[in-house]
């Protein structure tokens, strides 16, 4: 099936993903993986439909290095425009200087906080988080995506997985019944995105 995603394109939507916008818990979702695994093509096709389905939804947009809102090196927050409930634009955005959050570990969960709360002051009951790809130990990965569920208290937990790579990210959440934790193949027609 093929669906717009808010960006301008129609990407063919694969039934796991159809089956999980129908299962997942109250409150925020956090989505992770690795880079070039759907991320952001995922987040703005589950925000756009929670926003079809009557929710208030914004999305935090965190990968500063392949932002879908705002220009890299900055995180943002994108809400609906009044009266297209299905066209997302930035609203509020987070000036992080850097494409990798490896040496900005502080800034980026402050801005993080900081643009959910002003998500939360407009209204916002649903908020979908695009993460960034970074999920090594050695680069800082492991340790940023616990911060951001610790600090984001997630209902709903994303992993968008290759192969192993996540293993240590998503072992503690296995074992954490806080955290509904959904992991989904990366869809076959995710295409990798260039630097430039």
């Amino acid at each position: 099936m093929s669906r717009s995603h808010g960006m301008g394109a129609s990407i063919p939507v694969p039934a796991a993903w159809e089956r999980l916008a129908r299962e997942l818990a109250p409150g925020p979702v956090l989505v992770v993986g690795a880079t070039d695994t759907g991320k952001s093509t995922f987040a703005i096709w589950l925000a756009n439909i929670l926003t079809a389905k009557g929710e208030s939804v914004g999305l935090l947009d965190a990968d500063m290095g392949q932002p879908s809102y705002g220009i890299p090196g900055t995180m943002s927050l994108a809400l609906p425009a009044s009266g297209h409930a299905c066209s997302l634009h930035a609203s509020a955005s987070w000036f992080v200087g850097d494409t990798s959050p490896a040496r900005h570990m502080l800034p980026v969960l402050a801005g993080v906080q900081c643009l959910r709360d002003h998500a939360m002051e407009r209204g916002v009951t649903r908020l979908v988080i695009d993460t960034t790809g970074l999920v090594s130990r050695q680069g800082g990965g492991v340790a940023l995506k616990r911060w951001k569920a610790e600090l984001l208290r997630p209902g709903s937990i994303v992993a968008l997985r290759k192969a192993g790579e996540l293993e240590e990210v998503l072992g503690p959440w296995r074992a954490d019944s806080r955290f509904h934790l959904v992991e989904l193949d990366v869809a076959e027609q995710v295409r990798p995105r260039s630097p430039e």
